[in-house]
């Protein structure tokens, strides 16, 4: 299901994400961490 439109300019609009943002510079270990913490919340 998609939450969004295509305006007269031919843009995607009016949408909302879920998502998680990363530094560029993040470890792999980094990485990690916060993809478990997110599965976590997910289950509470």
């Amino acid at each position: 299901m998609h939450s969004g439109r295509w305006d007269n300019d031919n843009c995607y609009v009016d949408y909302t994400i879920e998502g998680v943002i990363f530094k560029e510079s993040s470890s792999y270990k980094e990485l990690y961490n916060v993809i478990a913490m997110q599965l976590v919340l997910i289950q509470m």
